[in-house]
């Protein structure tokens, strides 16, 4: 049996991938514990998940409508989510995880759970990187529509080094922004990272996992090394209606395949008139 432990940060979007491979690993015999904010302590704990208390709490940020409308301003959301709500939690959130990461096998990280790399550089444990979306991966190849420039875009016609250029720009901005990390660094002994934990940074050397389906993005010449496209791995929070099930069933069998679009679990706060 081995032990895993997967720092999750975010909404209920970014926990359930985790409780779905936690789920599957108990299942083959292997232990799981889930280390994120307290307030997801009783869905983890429902699936039949371990759970251990990391970070903040969710309600110490304040409202969470108001919240993600900062968090996906097209201008300044990004900037706010780095600067007021990863990197002064940083110190509090290694901390954390610490004690709970002791005597596991495998640690596994969030795209913003830059803490977690921290812990495995010092204690030499494997650690595996995971990415929700293909957008983390930021390909030049394959780049994703920016929403505060979708024009951008167009420049897909000109190859790849374009959006190497503009990457380039990110990191340097996102470097800035990083510094509580780069602090927390020097502190622990460890050698500084020649890039942003929120971009190339992230990914783990030994094996970095895409938890999305492949019809959304292609293996790219400039993905990190190792990265393995999984699919996505689903938990709905509770077994599905029988009848629900059927009509859903019914109306898939009655034409072509549908394309569904949805806001998730944070976007939803900011729907509007959607």
């Amino acid at each position: 049996m081995s032990r895993f432990l997967f720092s999750a940060i975010g909404s209920l979007g970014d926990l359930h991938p985790y409780i779905a491979i936690a789920r599957e690993l108990a299942g083959r015999g292997h232990e799981a514990v889930i280390a994120t904010a307290e307030e997801f302590r009783a869905p983890v704990e429902a699936a039949g998940v371990g759970f251990a208390r990391v970070g903040p709490s969710v309600a110490s940020f304040g409202d969470y409508g108001a919240l993600m409308a900062r968090a996906f301003d097209p201008r300044r959301g990004i900037e706010y989510m780095v600067r007021e709500l990863v990197m002064p939690n940083v110190r509090a959130v290694h901390a954390d995880l610490v004690p709970v990461a002791e005597g596991m096998d495998v640690l596994v990280s969030h795209p913003l759970g830059v803490a977690l790399p921290l812990v495995a550089q010092r204690t030499g444990q494997p650690w595996v990187a995971t990415v929700l979306a293909p957008m983390s991966l930021m390909s030049a190849h394959d780049p994703p529509v920016l929403p505060l420039a979708p024009w951008l875009h167009a420049l897909r016609a000109l190859g790849p080094a374009p959006h190497r250029w503009l990457f380039r720009l990110a990191a340097w901005r996102l470097r800035r922004w990083e510094a509580p990390l780069h602090e927390l660094r020097s502190a622990l002994g460890l050698p500084a990272s020649p890039h942003p934990a929120l971009l190339q940074g992230q990914f783990s050397p030994l094996c970095n996992l895409a938890l999305f389906d492949r019809v959304l993005a292609e293996p790219q010449p400039d993905w990190p090394a190792r990265t393995v496209v999984c699919g996505t791995a689903l938990y709905d929070g509770k077994p599905v209606d029988d009848v629900l099930r059927a009509e859903v069933e019914a109306f898939l069998a009655a034409g072509d395949a549908p394309i569904v679009f949805a806001l998730g679990s944070s976007a939803v706060w900011i729907a509007g008139d959607f």
